[in-house]
């Protein structure tokens, strides 16, 4: 069985929480890691590229953050996806019902859906496939 390695990145420790529960009774879900900041994230990505480490399967990316909001995050890391060989795909986890959010989706050819919170067993189910 595949294992897939999870990053949710989300500005409300509730989905953290919701996303690690949900996980633990999804057998396919080998690790799960949670940012409050999308520059934090971004970080980590690139210090796990640089450094040759394991980089997630699945991004669970949320649009509206303080810091640095969902489509901040994509466009600074495209650069960063098309360099490596591992296809990360990026999933939009949002409650977010504008139609612009929604056609990000379109935009990036890494991000492979948009999904209204929250977070459910079947939504985890159909990502990490």
């Amino acid at each position: 069985m595949i294992m897939c390695h999870v990053l949710v990145v989300d500005d409300d420790p509730i989905h953290h929480y919701l996303a690690q529960y949900l996980s633990r009774d999804n057998s396919k879900i080998a690790s799960l890691k949670c940012f409050l900041k999308s520059s934090d994230a971004l970080l980590f990505l690139k210090e796990r590229i640089l450094n040759s480490l394991s980089i997630p399967d699945v991004i669970l990316l949320d649009i509206n953050m303080p810091d640095m909001d969902g489509p901040a995050f994509l466009e600074a890391s495209k650069n960063i996806f098309t360099g490596i060989h591992k296809k990360i795909r990026v999933f939009i986890l949002s409650s977010s019902l504008n139609l612009q959010h929604k056609n990000l989706v379109d935009k990036y050819n890494f991000v492979k859906g948009f999904y209204t919170k929250p977070l459910t067993k079947n939504i985890l189910k159909k990502l990490v496939i």
